[in-house]
């Protein structure tokens, strides 16, 4: 996954284009997630090292459109997106910047020329509606947010009628999490949870100032967000992992906002746009950044199989800058009295050992959630996976051709590289988030296990 591409000063190259892509094309993976400012409408970017083209100011559809077929007229862009299924959100700068739906008069005029080169198929009663959630085998469901269209006015203080999804949104976000089956919840949002971003008017979650503390009168939206997430716990949900893009680092932080719940968010970013820094957190979620880097361009890769997920982060050149895995709940145990998910692990005082109680057999094991395998004797047995949906035609590579079935083991699967068949669990292979122009959105369903970020 990652976002922001073509920012000022940073539109394609007049010999290297956007060289970031060719790294994303050295990995076989299933599928790119496209967090955010696909585009950047309202700057315009010229100089005698950049393609002419996009040294303008978008306020019409021609323009907005214009914008869009640029980025798409980088070979190394094509290529990709020809190989591999893409899902795509917008951020801000599809139409202007930090900009909230129902009071910018172009957000209509932006939002068609994001469906024109990024088709999702919305519900019949709500055809404007972009946020939407797909499943991948038995493993992994992810949830894509829309923060913009919804939103109220960034300039107004937080409160309990201050929203950033919307009612609607909210309660599908909630009810779709909570009552998923998949063993892997990873939610999209464009604007992270954690890193303040705006100035006096707040454009992502947090209500926090620069030094991570909360302000009086703050304009994010802060109480939305840790009402959905009490809501999560509150309900259960465990392996819960957002990814978000936006300020321009990676980071991989942490969250642990009560003693008993915690979950973990990922950053990765830009793709081609001003390099950014990393700064303080908000400290609302009592956040533990375990990775940060700033100054380059980067994606973020997430392999899943029955053993856990894995997280990595690489760089315009292809080089892996860090790789974390995270222990899974094991199938048929529960959580008690730990941390949900085996989420909270790591080094040092803040680190905390989850407690699994087997329901079966009411035998209980300790383990270091995040850090090695299951202990000798336990035993995975792998859950049946869903049947493939039919061919519909979605947001995947070409015009909607479905990938075989093969197998490892026991385990069902997407197709995977031959080198990683037979492994006992198969590996499929999927990256980071964007969709083709002949693709329509739907659900796809394959067997056993995904990998969205670029695979190795």
């Amino acid at each position: 996954w990652s976002g922001d591409l073509g920012s000022r000063a940073q539109c394609r190259h007049v010999t290297e284009g956007y060289p970031i892509f060719r790294a994303l094309a050295r990995y076989r993976v299933d599928f790119f997630l496209f967090v955010g400012d696909t585009i950047y409408a309202d700057h315009a970017c010229g100089g005698s090292d950049r393609v002419p083209g996009y040294d303008f100011v978008a306020r019409t559809l021609p323009e907005y459109r214009a914008k869009h077929r640029y980025n798409r007229e980088d070979a190394a862009v094509q290529a990709y997106f020809r190989s591999l299924s893409v899902y795509a959100i917008w951020d801000d700068h599809e139409v202007r910047n930090d900009f909230s739906g129902p009071s910018e008069k172009l957000t209509e005029v932006g939002r068609q020329a994001f469906l024109d080169y990024f088709p999702i198929r919305p519900p019949h009663d709500d055809p404007a509606r972009l946020y939407r959630k797909f499943r991948w085998g038995s493993l992994l469901e992810v949830f894509i947010l829309d923060t913009r269209q919804y939103r109220s006015p960034n300039t107004e203080p937080d409160g309990p009628a201050k929203t950033m999804l919307g009612t609607a949104q909210k309660r599908w976000l909630i009810d779709s999490v909570a009552g998923s089956t998949a063993t892997w919840k990873v939610v999209v949002s464009s604007v992270p949870l954690s890193v303040p971003t705006g100035g006096k008017a707040h454009d992502s979650w947090s209500n926090a100032n620069v030094l991570g503390f909360p302000e009086e009168n703050a304009t994010g939206f802060a109480l939305e967000r840790d009402a959905i997430l009490r809501v999560l716990r509150e309900r259960g949900v465990t392996n819960l992992v957002f990814v978000a893009a936006d300020v321009h680092h990676a980071e991989l932080i942490r969250h642990h906002p009560t003693p008993e719940w915690s979950f973990h968010e990922f950053i990765a970013g830009p793709l081609s746009a001003s390099l950014g820094r990393p700064r303080p957190l908000d400290m609302g979620l009592n956040p533990r950044s375990l990775f940060a880097l700033g100054g380059v361009e980067t994606f973020g890769e997430v392999s899943v199989d029955p053993a856990g997920l894995t997280v990595r982060i690489v760089d315009v050149s292809g080089a892996v800058r860090f790789t974390r895995p995270l222990n899974r709940a094991p199938a048929g145990f529960v959580l008690s009295e730990g941390l949900s998910a085996g989420l909270a692990g790591g080094r040092g005082r803040r680190a905390a050992r989850g407690r699994w109680r087997r329901s079966a057999r009411g035998r209980s094991v300790r383990r270091r959630p995040e850090r090695g395998r299951a202990r000798p004797g336990w035993r995975h047995r792998p859950e049946r996976a869903p049947r493939g949906a039919p061919g519909r035609r979605g947001e995947r590579a070409g015009a909607g051709r479905r990938r075989g079935i093969a197998r490892a083991g026991n385990t069902p699967c997407p197709s995977a590289p031959s080198s990683h068949r037979g492994q006992g669990a198969c590996r499929a292979r999927a990256v980071g988030w964007m969709a083709p122009v002949s693709a329509v959105d739907a659900s796809r369903r394959t067997g056993g296990t995904g990998r969205f970020g670029p695979a190795r």
